[in-house]
This record gives structure tokens, sequence and C-alpha cells, in this order.
């Protein structure tokens, strides 16, 4: 029998937002197992990646992140700001995230809690 995984230099597993939202895409049972809900969309977007700008369109979003459908290629792990209907009445925000993972039709981006750095004048 092998002893119980100790997790060191963290707390307790399941506790950490990023742990929860990753653990959130892992199918269980055949029956996802998400943290937050999904909610169906189809707005246009435009991101950067590596000081460049670029174009999809949000498929859907949650609390957590988003899936842009693009013809672009990323690498998991990227940063990116994407902006959207993420505010409280639908303007649009920058975020900064993350791509978690990516298909043949495009990304998902985890939002990360740091906020948006603001644009000197």
């Amino acid at each position: 029998m092998k002893p119980p995984r100790k997790f060191p230099d963290k707390k307790s597993p399941g506790h950490d937002p990023e742990e929860k939202f990753e653990r959130g895409f892992r199918r269980h049972a055949n029956n996802e197992a998400r943290v937050y809900s999904r909610v169906p969309c189809s707005e246009d977007t435009h991101f950067s990646a590596n000081r460049e700008l670029f174009r999809g369109t949000i498929k859907n979003m949650s609390q957590g992140g988003i899936y842009v459908q693009t013809k672009e290629r990323f690498v998991v792990g990227q940063e990116v700001v994407v902006a959207g209907p993420f505010g409280q009445r639908n303007e649009d925000v920058k975020k900064i995230g993350k791509i978690v993972w990516h298909d043949a039709k495009g990304i998902a981006i985890q939002f990360l809690r740091r906020p948006h750095p603001q644009t000197k004048r």
C-alpha cells in the first residue's frame, strides 16, 4: 500500500482557485465536473499574446474563463490579455489569462486573479 501523498508547500488540496479551475476541465465518469457553469456565447473579441493582436470569437464563457474560436495556434501556459463582455453590464473589459488547453478550433483561457495593468497616458 502506498503512503498518502503530501503537499508540503501548499495548502491542503482543493483550496487553490487555480487548481479548482483546472480540475473543472477533467471529466469524471463521463460527466463534466466543472467548478463554474458555462454560458454559450458568440461574441467577437480581440486578444494579445507576445505583443501581437489576434481576433477570435468567444464561444462560451464562465466566471473562471472562456473558450475562444480562433485559427491562430498557441501553447498551453501562454499568457494572453483578452477583451470581452466581462463587466457588470456586459461592457468590454480586459482580463489576463493563460491558455489551459487547445484543440483544432480554438483555445481555452483561464482567467488569472491579477488585474490588467492600466496603460500610461
